[in-house]
């Protein structure tokens, strides 16, 4: 899945994506995975820039990689699109 936003056209949640941290790129994770993704980066020296908890269980980090990119792990609903994560892994 391939996700786009017209910079300052979002509205809500969204929004919050667009103002803050585009441009970016975004892989999926499993909820289940995703504190031991967040172990994975920290044991592998890279800094998280930024946590976002949306709603219980819905949750985002971000890190740069190595050429400054900004890096999303997202786990499922933080765009509304809950079977992400299980087509990704198809």
């Amino acid at each position: 899945m391939l996700l786009l936003f017209r910079q300052g056209a979002s509205t809500g949640a969204a929004a919050v994506a667009d103002h803050r941290v585009l441009p970016h790129v975004a892989f999926a994770v499993s909820a289940a995975d995703i504190d031991a993704w967040e172990r994975r980066l920290l044991d592998r020296g890279l800094t998280i820039e930024r946590i976002i908890d949306w709603r219980p269980g819905v949750r985002s980090l971000y890190v740069r990689d190595p050429d400054q990119h900004l890096v999303e792990l997202a786990t499922p609903g933080v765009w509304g699109v809950s079977w992400w994560v299980r087509r990704a892994a198809l």
